[in-house]
């Protein structure tokens, strides 16, 4: 699998690096007839779309044919992950035109449509797609996400289960999850209150079977979250300072259409700071979680 893994990967890689090359060897053709504001952007060529129109710098997000503010952006991502291993993402994301009569807002997010799939190293895979609108100049934001996901993960026990890190039992995971969620800003400022809705189908299946009391098999899992968000960044996908952090906490329940009874509690923090006279970015990422004993394997907090 690694082979196959690496060669998808220089394929890909391979691609992008052509037509890359292909486009910018591609002759200069003569301005066309027309004002010169025409011919300019004629000029400025295919790249010119990825340069943000608001701090002029470069942002593979900012595609599109009308300034820089809409259109289709396809992603090809490749990453590394301590549990899944080198892993590819390959998406495709769709900017919405903004309405020009409105201000845009510094590190408001943009409505998007998306869908994508990755691929990982250990033979995982998932499959995604959803939605994500901005209302009322950022005050109202909403997230909507529909995928499916095969996953091979590794079980390392709990406190009592006493089981070492050199033997850890695989398992696989497989299933469907719906999530809905909107949040408001509160008042002003750059706090957010909001809540969000998860359902998910789950298969779960270990090679040998855990002496722990683990949920196995097909089952359904459901929960509410509500939860308080804190956001500064100046951008939402690319940024270069700002602060942000949330505090969240969930109950699934068999009443929100599950079939188990637990809580679990979640607070993650990212702060970013700008070096060098603002040449260099830096980000650190905290994070913690805490679940009841009887939550699911797959919902318990890992890495």
């Amino acid at each position: 699998m690694t082979k196959k893994f690496t060669l998808l990967l220089a394929i890909v890689v391979t691609a992008l690096v052509v037509d890359s090359a292909l486009v910018v060897a591609q002759p200069e053709s003569a301005p066309p007839s027309g004002d010169d504001e025409q011919a300019a952007a004629a000029e400025e060529g295919f790249f010119s779309r990825f340069i943000d129109p608001y701090d002029g710098r470069l942002d593979f997000t900012a595609g599109g044919d009308d300034g820089g503010t809409s259109g289709l952006v396809p992603l090809v991502i490749p990453g590394n992950d301590p549990t899944l291993g080198p892993n590819l993402l390959m998406a495709a994301v769709y900017f919405h035109p903004a309405d020009p009569s409105v201000e845009p807002v510094v590190g408001s997010p943009p409505t998007m449509t998306f869908g994508g799939v990755g691929l990982t190293e250990n033979e995982s895979w998932a499959l995604a797609g959803g939605h994500s609108a901005v209302w009322n100049e950022g005050r109202t934001r909403y997230l909507g996400l529909l995928g499916t996901a095969s996953m091979n993960l590794q079980y390392f026990g709990t406190d009592s289960s006493k089981r070492s890190e050199s033997d850890p039992l695989d398992f696989n995971i497989e299933g469907e999850v719906l999530v809905q969620q909107a949040q408001f800003r509160v008042g002003n400022s750059n706090f957010f209150a909001g809540g969000r809705y998860t359902l998910m189908s789950t298969e779960v299946t270990f090679e040998i079977t855990p002496e722990d009391d683990l949920a196995l098999g097909t089952s359904v899992d459901a929960g509410a979250t509500v939860f308080m968000s804190f956001d500064s960044r100046d951008n939402t996908f690319t940024p270069n300072q700002g602060t942000k952090a949330s505090v969240g906490l969930s109950y699934f329940s068999e009443s929100l259409g599950g079939e188990f009874n637990y809580s679990k509690a979640d607070v993650a923090g990212v702060q970013y700071w700008q070096l060098l006279d603002e040449r260099l970015s830096v980000g650190l990422r905290t994070e913690y979680h805490c679940a009841d004993a009887d939550a699911p394997c797959y919902s318990r907090p890992g890495v």
